[in-house]
């Protein structure tokens, strides 16, 4: 008896593909936020760090998202995260909404 085992790993070229195009998708900068009302880094990093818990408890595939990025500025290198359209949204939406700056994004963000 012959016995043929089956992966579910897909082809690099389709894998190469995936990732592109994710990345493509991938349109924002975390810190970018900075600009607009979220002035600390840290408010930042516990906005994403909710955003990842929201795409998890929605089953969400979050690495379509939200992906970790490390970026050399001024001889350091930080980390940051890139955002795709919806994870800008949910970075935003789960954001501290005492910054009033915040919570008016977070009104035209539930009015749209």
């Amino acid at each position: 008896m012959n016995i043929t085992i089956y992966t579910k790993e897909r082809p690099r070229s389709l894998n190469d593909f995936i990732d592109a195009y994710v990345h493509h998708n991938l349109r924002y900068y975390a810190s970018d936020l900075q600009a607009v009302g979220l002035t600390m880094p840290a408010d930042i990093y516990i906005a994403v760090g909710r955003a990842l818990k929201a795409c998890q408890s929605l089953n969400i595939a979050a690495n379509e998202h939200i992906k970790t990025v490390y970026l050399f500025r001024d001889g350091t290198i930080y980390s940051d995260w890139l955002l795709s359209p919806l994870g800008l949204k949910l970075v935003l939406l789960n954001a501290d909404p005492t910054n009033s700056v915040v919570a008016k994004i977070q009104m035209r963000l539930l009015n749209e």
